[in-house]
């Protein structure tokens, strides 16, 4: 998502989520078939227009990226962040007193499906944990509400082809995380790659960062500071497996039944912008070779990865 531009004029509902579908169009290609743009309430309001046409999101996962997300849409003309939804209650508090939400306007939840049911969200930011991103986003559609969703979008490859025919049938608008779609330097420089100032192109290298990682402590006798009932919320899907007080907020990335590694992370966009360039649509072929050679820390995913 580009940077909001605070002196532009205002946007309405049908600007943003018309410009969504372009985005999506693009940035979702072979992963969510978009259909038409919903009617808008605005066109049946019968009291204050300027009410009717704001997009009234609601954000799904407060730490990191997704508290990023929301100052973004927040200070984004048009849009207003009408409800909050997280497990944990002090990243809830947080995140209320970082975004300045005044609570008696501000719905904020721990458990999702009170936003699924709410009729005044128009819109949901899902920014949670991986395993929980296609249930989520076929609960939201099958709603009506739109769907700005983080990458990966899925964490299964199944869960991805069932969610794409289910988006398909619903109308609703999907954009993905892929904020290097929107950034203008991209832009430029796919737009001199694909003019053929360089030649031919006929193999891309994309690096993820490299960087030093905490380990994952796998002492399970560390408190957990969930309860019992937000920890059943927090597993969702994988209601049979056990979270321990590491796994919670960063190191759920580490291992497969919550997270994808750092392919999933950093992999989804790096080799987005290959593929971008080669002008080319899904690998027919796919090799990778790695596995745990540095950390030796208990975690699922690999930390050297070679993927071609």
């Amino acid at each position: 998502m580009s940077n909001p531009d605070r002196t532009s004029s205002p946007l309405n509902r049908r600007q943003f989520l018309g410009d969504s579908a372009r985005n999506a169009a693009t940035a979702a290609a072979g992963v969510v078939g978009l259909s038409h743009i919903s009617q808008t309430r605005a066109s049946a309001y019968s009291g204050d227009l300027s009410k009717a046409d704001k997009v009234r999101v609601g954000i799904i996962g407060l730490r990191n990226q997704g508290l990023e997300l929301a100052r973004t849409f927040q200070h984004t003309s048009g849009c207003e962040i009408s409800a909050i939804c997280d497990v944990d209650a002090a990243v809830r508090a947080r995140a209320g007193r970082e975004l300045n939400l005044e609570s008696s306007k501000v719905r904020s939840e721990e458990d999702v499906n009170f936003l699924f049911d709410d009729p005044n969200l128009d819109a949901l930011v899902i920014a949670t944990p991986d395993h929980h991103h296609a249930w989520m986003s076929a609960m939201a559609a099958n709603a009506g509400k739109h769907l700005y969703l983080e990458i990966p979008t899925t964490h299964k490859a199944e869960e991805g082809e069932r969610l794409q025919q289910m988006l398909s049938q619903t109308g609703v608008l999907v954009q993905v995380g892929l904020q290097h779609r929107s950034g203008q330097h991209y832009h430029s420089a796919m737009e001199y790659l694909h003019s053929g100032e360089l030649g031919s192109t006929r193999y891309v290298k994309a690096w993820a960062c490299v960087k030093r990682q905490k380990l994952i402590t796998t002492e399970k006798s560390i408190p957990h500071p969930l309860t019992q009932h937000q920890q059943k919320l927090w597993l969702g899907p994988e209601s049979s497996c056990e979270l321990a007080g590491p796994d919670w907020h960063f190191q759920w990335r580490c291992l497969w039944p919550f997270g994808s590694g750092e392919l999933g992370s950093w992999g989804v966009p790096l080799l987005d912008i290959a593929r971008w360039g080669l002008q080319v649509d899904m690998p027919n072929r796919v090799t990778a070779t790695g596995g745990s050679y540095h950390l030796n820390d208990g975690r699922d995913t690999p930390d050297t990865l070679h993927v071609q």
